[in-house]
C-alpha cells in the first residue's frame, strides 16, 4: 500500500520498472514475486498514477536479444492470449485501461489498469505477465480489507508515510497472513531476497 504524503516519485519508479526482481515488468512479469496489485491512498493517487503511467509507457519492448529492450515476450503466444483475455474481461467489467493492453504475437505491452473489479482475474488471480492493477482507498481500514479479500496467501508490503514505521507491525498483525522470513527456492527471486521483507503466508 502506498500511503498519503508518500514519496510518489520513488514508488512510481519502483513499480514502473523492469530492473528489479519484484518489479511488475521484470522478465515481462514472469516472476513469482512480481508486484501485481498496488493499493494507493486517494490523497496521493492522482500524482502517483500519473508518474507510474509515464514510466510504464517509456519501457522499451521488443527483441530480448536487443540490449535496449526492457520488456520482452512471454513464454509463448498462449500466455499472451490469456493476458489479453483477462485484460479485456476486466475492461468489460468496468476497469479503466491507462496504458498498454496490446498484444503482438507472444509479446504483451506493459499494462496498467485502475478501478478493477475485485472478481476480475487480473486482480484475483496471478497474471504472471506485464500487468499492474491499481485500486484507490480512503483509509487504512479500507486498504486492509482490500488486501485481505483474497483466496491466496500473498506476499505483501506497506510503504507508510515518513515517520510511520511504527505502523509496520500493525500492518502484519492485521493481515490474515503470518509474517515468516524464509528464502524462496526459485532462482528467479533468490538473489533478490531481502531479509527485511516478510513472506506473508495465510494461516491454516
Amino acid at each position: 500500500m502506498v500511503e498519503r504524503t508518500q514519496n510518489n516519485s520513488f514508488w512510481a519508479r519502483q513499480f514502473g520498472t523492469a530492473d528489479g526482481y519484484s518489479c511488475t515488468f521484470y522478465q515481462a512479469g514472469q516472476s513469482c514475486v512480481a508486484v501485481q496489485r498496488v493499493i494507493v491512498h486517494k490523497r496521493v493517487a492522482a500524482e502517483f498514477t500519473d508518474l507510474l503511467v509515464r514510466r510504464v509507457r517509456a519501457l522499451a519492448t521488443g527483441d530480448p536479444g536487443d540490449d535496449a529492450t526492457q520488456v520482452g515476450p512471454l513464454v509463448d503466444v498462449e500466455a499472451a492470449l490469456r493476458i489479453e483475455r483477462w485484460v479485456a474481461e476486466a475492461v468489460t467489467a468496468g476497469a479503466r485501461l491507462l496504458c498498454g493492453g496490446a498484444r503482438d504475437g507472444a509479446s504483451y505491452a506493459p499494462t496498467v489498469l485502475v478501478d478493477v473489479p475485485p472478481e476480475a482475474k487480473v486482480w484475483s488471480e496471478e497474471v504472471f505477465g506485464p500487468g499492474l492493477a491499481l485500486t484507490v482507498v480512503g483509509s487504512d481500514d479500507e486498504a486492509f480489507a482490500v488486501a485481505n479479500a483474497s483466496s491466496y496467501g500473498l506476499q505483501a508490503g506497506a510503504q507508510p508515510r515518513v515517520g510511520r514505521d511504527r505502523h509496520r507491525p500493525r500492518f502484519a498483525a492485521r493481515s490474515w497472513a503470518r509474517p515468516r522470513y524464509r528464502r524462496c527456492p526459485f532462482r528467479c527471486c533468490r538473489s533478490g531476497f531481502r531479509p527485511a521483507v516478510p513472506f506473508l503466508d495465510r494461516p491454516g
